[in-house]
C-alpha cells in the first residue's frame, strides 16, 4: 500500500515520507543491495562499521575544499582556473546541478544539504575515476531524503523513549545524523555499480571504456516497446509506430533516473522499495523490474494517445511526447507496480521469446534489417524515378515523331514509336539501312552549291535592296520540300 501525500509542498517534512508499513529504509536497502541479512545482527553492524570508516578515509582523501567551493562559486573569475583540471570539472558540473536539485522541497535548498551532495558525488567520482553525470545528482537525492526520513522516526521515537517495533536497538542506534553521509554513499555506490551502464558516458578524461551508455538505454527501450509492448497492447504498440516516437526519446530519462522525475517523493520512495527489494534493477535487460514500469506507464496514458492525439497529423509525434512526458497524476502508485511485476513474470515464462536471448544482438539484427530495408527502398525509388524519365522521354519523342507528318511518321516511327508502335531492333536497324541505302531520285538530290547561293544570298538581302522583289509561289514550295529532304537525310 502506497504512503498517503504529504501536505505542505514545498514545506515537506522527511518524517512524513517515512515508511508506510514503518520499516527503515536505511537499513533494508542496505541489507538487500549487499546481500546481507539484518538477523543476525553484528555481520551486518561490522559491515557498516568498516563502510563508515572507509568513507572518513574516502572523503578526507577526495572530498571538496572550502577553496574548491568558493572557486566554484565564482564562475567568472576563479570558476574558470577550476575547469582546467578533470577533478575542477567534475566539481563545477556538479555544484551546477546541486543548485538545482529538488529545489521545489526546503531541505534541498538548505547550504549544508547542497555541500553534502557535493562532497559525496565528488568522492564517488574521485574514488572510481569516472566523470560526472547529470542525473547523479537526482539518485542521491532520492536516498538522501529517505535516510533523512529514517532519522527523522527515530528521533520522534527517542523523545518519547519509545523503541522500534521492528528492529533491535543496536541496528537503531546505526541511524543518526553522524552515519548520515556514509549510509547515503554505500547505499548510492551501490545502486551505481547496478546502473552503471546507464551512466557511462561516450567520452571521458579519466580514459573508461568509451562504449558508452547511451546504447544500453536505447536497447532497454526498443526491449520495452518492440519486445513487451507489442504483447500485451498492440494497438497501442501500432500507434507508437506510426507516430515515429523512438521509445529512447521519453524512456531515456525515467530508466536512467529511475522515474525520480516523473512522481512525487513519496511516491519515488514507493517505487524504490520494490526496486530494491525484488531486484528491479538488473543489468540483464529483462531481468530487472524498470523495464516493464516503463510499459506500464505507457498504457496509463493510453486513453490520452489513443483519442486525444491525431494520426493524420503531421505534429503527431510532438503531441504523443507532451503527452508521455508532462505525466498525469498517478493516485495510486502500487497498481502499476502490480502491472509491471505481471509482465515481468510473463516475460521470464517465455510468453514474449526466449527469456535467455540476447537483447543487444536482437536490436543489431533489427537495427540491420531497417538500414537495409531504406537502402533498398531507395533504390526502389530510384529505379522508379528512372524508369519515368525514360517514359516522359519516349512520350516526347513520340509526339514530336507524330507531328512529323504521315510519311515522316512512317519512315522514323519505328525508331521513336511513333505511328507504327513498338518495333524490334532487329526491325529497326533493317529499316534505318533501307533508308539510306534506297537509290536516290532526282527529287532527293541536293541542288548545287551555284544554285543555292543567290537564294540564300536573297534571303540575307534586305527587301529595300531589290526594289518590289517577291519570291514566286512555285519557289516557295521548291525551297519548302528542300529543307524537308534535308530533315529526313539527318534523321
Amino acid at each position: 500500500m502506497a504512503a498517503e501525500p504529504p501536505p505542505g509542498g514545498t514545506q515537506v517534512s522527511p518524517l512524513s515520507l517515512r515508511h508506510p508499513r514503518g520499516e527503515l529504509r536505511v537499513l533494508t536497502w542496505r541489507s538487500h543491495l549487499y546481500q546481507s541479512p539484518l538477523k543476525p545482527a553484528y555481520e551486518f553492524l561490522s559491515l557498516c562499521q568498516d563502510q563508515h570508516e572507509a568513507f572518513l578515509q574516502d572523503t578526507n582523501k577526495f572530498g571538496v575544499t572550502d577553496e574548491e567551493v568558493r572557486m566554484a562559486q565564482d564562475r567568472k573569475g576563479l570558476g574558470q582556473n577550476l575547469r582546467d583540471t578533470a577533478r575542477g570539472e567534475n566539481i563545477h558540473r556538479i555544484y551546477i546541478d546541486v543548485q538545482r536539485t529538488r529545489g521545489d522541497m526546503a531541505f534541498f535548498r538548505n547550504e549544508k544539504t547542497r555541500r553534502l551532495l557535493l562532497n559525496l558525488l565528488l568522492t564517488y567520482c574521485e574514488k572510481h575515476k569516472q566523470d560526472y553525470t547529470q542525473g547523479m545528482n537526482d539518485i542521491l537525492a532520492t536516498i538522501v531524503i529517505a535516510v533523512m526520513a529514517d532519522i527523522a522516526v527515530v528521533h520522534a521515537l527517542n523523545k518519547k523513549n519509545r523503541n522500534h517495533p521492528g528492529y533491535s536497538e543496536s541496528l537503531v542506534s546505526r541511524v543518526g545524523l553522524e552515519y548520515l553521509g556514509s549510509d547515503s554513499f554505500y547505499i548510492f555506490e551501490a545502486i551505481m555499480n547496478k546502473v552503471s551502464s546507464m551512466f557511462a558516458p561516450a567520452e571521458s578524461s579519466h580514459s573508461r571504456s568509451a562504449s558508452g551508455g547511451q546504447e544500453h538505454l536505447i536497447v532497454m527501450s526498443r526491449f520495452a516497446q518492440e519486445s513487451v509492448l507489442k504483447h500485451v497492447d498492440r494497438q497501442l504498440y501500432e500507434f507508437m509506430s506510426t507516430s515515429k516516437a523512438p521509445p529512447e526519446l521519453y524512456m531515456l530519462k525515467w530508466l536512467r533516473l529511475l522515474f525520480t522525475r516523473e512522481f512525487e517523493i513519496y511516491q519515488v520512495l514507493t517505487i524504490w522499495d520494490e526496486l530494491v527489494k525484488t531486484d528491479g534493477i538488473h543489468q540483464k535487460i529483462g531481468y530487472g523490474l524498470v523495464e516493464f514500469l516503463c510499459v506500464a506507464l505507457l498504457r496509463h496514458v493510453r486513453f490520452e494517445l489513443l483519442n486525444f492525439v491525431a494520426l493524420d497529423d503531421d505534429h503527431r509525434m510532438v503531441e504523443a511526447m507532451e503527452r508521455i512526458l508532462h505525466f498525469p497524476s498517478v493516485p495510486d502508485i502500487q497498481s502499476l507496480l502490480d502491472e509491471a511485476k505481471m509482465y515481468r513474470q510473463r516475460f521470464l515464462k517465455g510468453e514474449f521469446g526466449p527469456p535467455d536471448a540476447d537483447q543487444y544482438e536482437i536490436y543489431r539484427r533489427r537495427q540491420s534489417q531497417s538500414q537495409n530495408t531504406t537502402t533498398r527502398t531507395t533504390r526502389i525509388d530510384n529505379n522508379e524515378v528512372t524508369c519515368t524519365k525514360a517514359k516522359e522521354n519516349q512520350q516526347e519523342t513520340k509526339t514530336a515523331g507524330e507531328r512529323g507528318g504521315t510519311k515522316r511518321g512512317s519512315q522514323s516511327g519505328c525508331m521513336h514509336g511513333g505511328t507504327k508502335g513498338k518495333r524490334s531492333s532487329s526491325s529497326i536497324l533493317s529499316n534505318i539501312k533501307s533508308f539510306f541505302s534506297r537509290p536516290k531520285s532526282a527529287s532527293d538530290a541536293p541542288p548545287a552549291p551555284a544554285e543555292r547561293a543567290p537564294e540564300r544570298q536573297r534571303e540575307r538581302e534586305p527587301p529595300g535592296g531589290m526594289s518590289g522583289f517577291r519570291f514566286s509561289r512555285q519557289q516557295k514550295q521548291q525551297k519548302q520540300k528542300q529543307q524537308q529532304q534535308q530533315q529526313q537525310r539527318k534523321q
